[in-house]
């Protein structure tokens, strides 16, 4: 039979209409193997199993939290949990081993602790691993006017709204606007980044934090200004004296040294700013030991005396002695003891510069 060319037009558009149709055929079904996965890890999460919640996760997923802190699977395990999930408006899009499913979420949840509710909008990208379906990643963003927090597990939300921020950070520069405080760094030391927190629903505080590092993400020496103040509908005040005053540029401090093992006190009160401090730390990747020394400097910087700063200048404890901080007493200083609070002092007076 003689091939007639009148019919090779409807032929390739045939053949071309199946191919179509079966590539349809496969994305539809790998749409809804993810939207099934995503339920799967959804219910598994409200249950608290973590073993199922990761079934589907790849080996190098990260979580992007809304204010863009990236946490790897390791740091999620304990900082996450759900009490309600909610998930709708779900769509999932496939380009050959990749496929991005976006949705909706309305969450009731804590992150160590602090509350994370709200309504997001999340984004979870997906990509074949051995012939598997795998998250590689998460991110999601708050959407607006639902009562959420932009938190990772670094910072509080509360029912206050949040004071306007007064401080400001140029690298190892900070001025504030309230105490009209200028502080100048020791150039060793790098800007590493800030949080707000609450403290138990009466005050607001933040943390400015530089470290020096010594080798990999290690800290060798650590410095924190924190800028707090008690909320304006509350009649609360600071009213502490300066029995041990240090004076800078002119104005008396309350100073303290001491020896501290810093994990015990978060272990010992979770979301306050020691577990707070050491959560910044572990979710970008630096190393800050737990036994400490500590100077710190602390004043009331308004008439009201409801707002005071304070500065904090970390060392670490093993840099002096192989004892632990358990083996210290603060009511009776070692000669050991002193000269190491001595010795920290001095070194956090040379840290900092104070100036109007």
């Amino acid at each position: 039979m003689k091939f007639s060319p009148m019919w090779a037009f409807p032929l390739c558009l045939v053949l071309s209409c199946l191919v179509w149709a079966q590539s349809t055929n496969s994305n539809n079904e790998v749409q809804q193997k993810i939207t099934d996965m995503g339920t799967e890890m959804t219910a598994a999460l409200l249950k608290g199993d973590l073993a199922a919640s990761e079934k589907y996760l790849s080996s190098n997923y990260v979580r992007i939290y809304p204010d863009g802190t990236v946490a790897p699977t390791d740091d999620l395990r304990n900082a996450l949990k759900f009490t309600a999930l909610e998930v709708s408006e779900q769509q999932v899009r496939v380009t050959g081993d990749t496929a991005v499913s976006v949705f909706r979420s309305n969450v009731q949840a804590t992150a160590n602790g602090l509350p994370l509710d709200g309504t997001y909008l999340g984004v979870r990208t997906w990509a074949k691993e051995h012939g598997e379906w795998k998250a590689v990643s998460f991110s999601s963003i708050r959407l607006a006017g639902n009562g959420g927090s932009d938190s990772s597990p670094s910072s509080t939300s509360t029912k206050h709204a949040p004071a306007k921020e007064h401080a400001h950070v140029k690298n190892n520069v900070f001025s504030d606007d309230l105490s009209k405080l200028t502080i100048n760094l020791d150039s060793k030391f790098q800007y590493l980044g800030s949080f707000p927190f609450d403290i138990r629903g009466i005050a607001e505080g933040h943390r400015y934090i530089w470290g020096e590092i010594d080798h990999g993400k290690h800290l060798r020496r650590t410095f924190i200004i924190q800028a707090e103040g008690f909320y304006p509908d509350n009649q609360e005040s600071y009213r502490y004296g300066t029995p041990n005053p240090a004076a800078l540029a002119g104005d008396a401090y309350q100073h303290n040294v001491w020896i501290d093992d810093n994990e015990k006190d978060a272990h010992e009160s979770p979301g306050t700013e020691a577990d707070l401090t050491r959560t910044f730390f572990k979710e970008r990747g630096y190393e800050w030991e737990p036994q400490l020394v500590m100077s710190r400097f602390a004043r009331i910087v308004d008439e009201s005396k409801k707002n005071e700063i304070i500065f904090f200048y970390f060392e670490n404890l093993g840099d002096y002695t192989k004892k632990r901080a358990a083996d210290f007493s603060e009511d009776a200083k070692t000669p050991e003891q002193q000269a190491i609070h001595n010795a920290v002092d001095a070194n956090s007076r040379k840290a900092f510069r104070v100036s109007r």
